[in-house]
């Protein structure tokens, strides 16, 4: 589980760091390095869309998870 908060702290870190130095995060394959900014951005955006306080990671992939229920917020008009 990640929170919100700990999400954007890995959004600014990732942000502040060069290409080159993203590849060698632990965890991260350098593949993936030059898009990881992009999904974590993507999914802290989704979380503050639809109020989402924490985020399940799965080892599963993406495609694994769904939204079951779509949460109420009346602030945005859905």
């Amino acid at each position: 589980v990640l929170s919100a908060g700990e999400l954007q702290d890995w959004v600014d870190k990732i942000w502040s760091l060069p290409l080159e130095e993203r590849k060698l995060l632990p965890g991260l394959p350098s593949s993936r390095a030059d898009i990881t900014l992009m999904g974590t951005a993507v999914y802290l955006a989704i979380m503050q869309v639809f109020a989402f306080n924490e985020l399940y990671i799965s080892t599963r992939g993406g495609s694994f998870g769904a939204l079951l229920e779509k949460p109420i917020n009346k602030d945005r008009g859905f």
